[in-house]
């Protein structure tokens, strides 16, 4: 068992984390077992589901491994639990590898659901997203942030969850960030601009408010990510998965769903992949 402590005994994050771990119910994602309450602090018991995988991460990038045994499967284990929130309403808003832990089997869970939120239209729960400001929402982890969210949507949801799939998808597959862990807004910014070609998808971001005319300016016609994954060696179907997720037009990236299901047929059915 795993002890997470809140000093508030009132913290909107404990309160927000206990409420949707209530609803969600699923091997790879972790399980809240009780929730002590005292006079001065609070706190959630939930079940060791094991090491870090952000840690890991950087533990195994120097020696060139996977992270994780049985990389495939792992990968569809994020997309099952993905899908899941998907399924109950939810957004988790935070998606990135210090969110998720593996154990020794390889069994990977979602973890920290303090910054998530109900994605139903007239129901958003925890940010108040008439507020948000042009220079896009404190939400998630800047790395891993939607690029819709970093330029201000009022109206992101579910979307913005597979953009960071997305991004740890790739991180997975090279053993190596798409951006910094230390990377600012702009530097993100920038980085989405000159590095995944989509000059076709800009139109999508006009409107929003921390769009700037300059940024249409720096778009590639190639994709430098694409160009990343083939110098890894690896099969072309990585990229045709992991990209998708990246689109500057969040209405055009793929459902979890659907993602588990081509990453089942397309990627661990063949066992050449591994």
């Amino acid at each position: 068992m795993y002890v997470k402590w809140h000093k508030d005994v009132c913290s909107e994050e404990l309160l927000s984390e206990v409420h949707f771990l209530e609803q969600l119910r699923h091997p790879n994602i972790i399980k809240l077992i009780d929730v002590v309450c005292t006079n001065d602090k609070n706190c959630m018991v939930v079940e060791d589901g094991g090491e870090n995988l952000g840690m890991r991460i950087k533990k195994h990038r120097a020696e060139g491994v996977p992270p994780c045994p049985g990389l495939n499967s792992f990968i569809l284990q994020l997309l099952k639990a993905v899908a899941h929130v998907r399924s109950r309403d939810i957004v988790h808003a935070d998606l990135r590898p210090h969110n998720m832990v593996v154990d020794e089997h390889g069994v990977g869970r979602l973890i920290d659901f303090g910054s998530a939120c109900v994605d139903l239209p007239g129901h958003r729960s925890k940010r108040d997203f008439e507020d948000t400001p042009a220079g896009g929402l404190e939400y998630g982890t800047i790395p891993y942030r939607a690029i819709e969210v970093m330029l201000g949507a009022r109206d992101f949801g579910k979307p913005a969850d597979m953009w960071a799939v997305g991004c740890i998808m790739f991180e997975l597959i090279v053993c190596r960030g798409l951006f910094r862990p230390e990377a600012t807004r702009d530097e993100v910014l920038s980085g989405c601009f000159k590095q995944l070609g989509q000059q076709n998808h800009i139109a999508s971001l006009g409107a929003l408010r921390g769009w700037k005319p300059q940024y249409g300016q720096n778009v590639k016609s190639v994709s430098v990510c694409w160009l990343r994954v083939g110098t890894a060696n690896l099969p072309p179907v990585y990229g045709r998965s992991t990209f998708p997720l990246l689109n500057f037009d969040s209405a055009q990236r793929p459902v979890a769903q659907d993602c588990c299901a081509f990453w089942a047929a397309k990627v661990c059915a063949h066992p050449d992949n591994e």
